[in-house]
C-alpha cells in the first residue's frame, strides 16, 4: 500500500512564487560547464541561459515590408508590423497585470 492510501496526509501545497526570467537566466549562467557537457550540451554553442530572450529586435518601419492594396495604388502594412504591435499590447498587458493593475 501507498502511504496515501494508509492514511497519511498529502503534502502541503505552497503559494506559487514567480520566477522572473532574469532570476531564471543568473541561475543558468552558475551551471558549471561540466554539468553542462554532462547534460549532452556544446558549451560553445548552446548554454542554457542564451536560450532567454533579453532583446528583441524591431525592424524600424522604414525597412518593413509594406503590402499593395486595391492593386497597387496605396501602400498598407504588412503582416509584421501587425504582429510586432499584438506584441507590444501583449507585453503591456502582462506589465500592468504584474503591476496589478
Amino acid at each position: 500500500k501507498s502511504k496515501d492510501e494508509e492514511g497519511a496526509k498529502a503534502p502541503k501545497v505552497t503559494d506559487r512564487v514567480p520566477l522572473p526570467a532574469a532570476e531564471c537566466m543568473n541561475i543558468m549562467r552558475k551551471i558549471p560547464s561540466d554539468h553542462l557537457k554532462l547534460m549532452g550540451l556544446n558549451v560553445d554553442e548552446a548554454r542554457p541561459e542564451w536560450m532567454i530572450v533579453t532583446v528583441l529586435p524591431v525592424p524600424p518601419p522604414p525597412v518593413r515590408p509594406s503590402v499593395a492594396v486595391d492593386g497597387g495604388a496605396t501602400r498598407g502594412e504588412a503582416f509584421l508590423t501587425y504582429k510586432l504591435a499584438e506584441v507590444i499590447r501583449a507585453n503591456a498587458l502582462l506589465n500592468s497585470e504584474a503591476e496589478g493593475s
